[in-house]
């Protein structure tokens, strides 16, 4: 009798000095928008996005930043910290790259945990060379770099005086010796962005003092001078607030004192911790750009919080407009179940950015062979996403 064969497809599928100054209104012409001092009563929207902006590097759009075909910035973390040397075995390794391109992401984060005081740490002629190799192949895969100059969460300028000016001046000393670097090394590549500095301060907004804030004008400063194309990421708050009566404790209230900062280049970064509400994010994105640097992945509150209901934040992230990069989904072999479950989340809830589509099996047609002997036929199939495509049969 004729050997029935049906064949299953499945597609794995960011100088003026002086807290008067800063204080104070001021009025900037930027890009045609005059923008005032920012009040948390009246929620206007500006869009600094520019229309004539260079297509071939990421940039500003709708609030946001984006990557050089305009798509949102998705993506995870690599972790270069000089005592935790098996990450930077990881990073690079094929394997992650591999679970980056099969998830559709399009950015990864590389925190650069320079700390001259620590034991082992990595020296700048070190990160130069790890960094060279992750630019190069985030290029080739068509990924964009976040670098981000990451000194120990919340001590870089501590409001509390628990370090010591003498610290506060010799990290506002290794800031400026990293970003003299790799500012000036990268300027001129078409997939990297600069976070200037990684939750300098705990815990809110209103931490950020007259004196915080110049610094990050003056970093802004030398790394724009250094590299003018390059789009910034700036303040990156650990969280977005906590004290509903205090309007200093909202995040666009401290970019609005910033002076002399092109937006139209510069995005705010900020970092979901903690909070249940995006009622300050929306407020942010609707005066200033902003990137969501990172978050991980909810433990049943503890550091994560639900935000609006949505236990995942990157998929609250996609409904609002807003880029993200992850810190726990892609840093570590043991980590990739969670890239898993972010992926299936944002797929569910129907904001997962790439339109999937089932693979094609090239027709077979009919085939049939007398009783007893062995069929033998090629099949092809392709899948529209590029997805890894598995084969199965069933016959008799």
């Amino acid at each position: 009798m004729p050997f029935v064969m049906m064949v299953i497809l499945a597609g794995i599928a960011h100088l003026h000095s002086g807290e008067d100054y800063l204080s104070s209104v001021s009025t900037d012409r930027i890009n045609g928008v005059f923008r005032a001092e920012d009040r948390m009563d009246e929620i206007r929207t500006f869009d600094y996005g520019m229309d004539d902006s260079p297509g071939d590097r990421p940039r500003i759009e709708s609030n946001t930043l984006v990557g050089s075909d305009g798509a949102r910035l998705r993506g995870g973390t690599f972790w270069l910290y000089g005592w935790i040397s098996s990450k930077t075995t990881w990073a690079l390794s094929d394997n992650p790259w591999q679970a980056i391109k099969e998830s559709k992401l399009n950015a990864v984060r590389i925190a650069c945990a320079y700390r001259p005081e620590k034991a082992s740490n990595y020296s700048l002629d070190q990160y130069e060379l790890i960094l060279d190799q992750l630019v190069d192949r985030a290029e080739d895969e068509g990924v964009t770099v976040v670098i981000d100059y990451h000194p120990a969460p919340g001590l870089y300028y501590n409001v509390f005086g628990n370090t010591g000016s003498d610290t506060y001046e010799n990290n506002k000393l290794h800031a400026r010796a990293f970003w003299s670097r790799f500012a000036s090394r990268y300027k001129d590549r078409n997939n990297v962005v600069f976070e200037l500095v990684n939750e300098p301060v705990f815990d809110g907004p209103n931490d950020y003092t007259a004196e915080l804030l110049v610094d990050f004008q003056e970093l802004w400063q030398l790394c724009h001078n250094l590299a003018p194309e390059i789009p910034i990421i700036l303040l990156t708050y650990c969280q977005v607030g906590n004290h509903a009566s205090d309007p200093s404790d909202w995040p666009a209230n401290k970019a609005s004192q910033l002076v002399g900062i092109d937006w139209t280049k510069t995005a705010v970064g900020f970092h979901s911790y903690w909070r249940d509400s995006s009622a300050r994010i929306v407020d942010l994105k609707s005066k200033y750009p902003c990137i969501n640097t990172e978050f991980m992945t909810h433990a049943n509150g503890g550091e994560m919080k639900e935000m609006d209901g949505y236990e995942h934040h990157g998929t609250l992230m996609e409904t609002l407009g807003i880029s993200w990069l992850q810190w726990d989904i892609i840093d570590r072999v043991e980590s990739l179940p969670k890239l898993e479950v972010v992926i299936a989340d944002l797929k569910d809830k129907g904001v997962y950015w790439v339109d999937t589509e089932p693979p094609v099996l090239a027709p077979i047609g009919p085939k049939s062979i007398p009783a007893g002997q062995q069929l033998h036929f090629q099949i092809n199939a392709s899948d529209p996403d590029d997805d890894p495509i598995t084969y199965s049969a069933t016959g008799g």
